[in-house]
């Protein structure tokens, strides 16, 4: 199972914090164009937090397949496929998923 470390959540939530109060500040101060840098950057790191926050596993593996992290907070699992058998000596093993999956 991989996920996301939390150090690098924690690091996510306090930069956004740190720019919402740097964007408070610049609106208090009158720095139009700091508010429009520090508005969409809070957002945009927040969204990031809360992702980590809503689906901190991206990869995970069992008997039955792989579940990856899909879209925004969603998950998808992939089946393993049929044994094909030996492919030779350069098989690559992620090919192989990424063709039993569609992609």
């Amino acid at each position: 199972m991989w996920r996301v470390r939390r150090e690098l959540v924690a690091i996510k939530i306090l930069a956004a914090v740190a720019c919402a109060a740097l964007g408070g500040y610049w609106y208090l101060s009158g720095d139009v164009r700091g508010v429009i840098l520090a508005v969409p950057a809070t957002l945009l790191v927040g969204a990031m937090a809360l992702r980590d926050l809503l689906v901190p596993v991206r990869l995970a593996t069992d008997e039955s397949g792989i579940t990856v992290a899909h879209g925004y907070a969603g998950s998808r699992h992939v089946p393993w496929g049929p044994d094909r058998g030996h492919q030779g000596r350069r098989a690559n093993p992620l090919r192989q998923a990424q063709r039993d999956a569609g992609d």
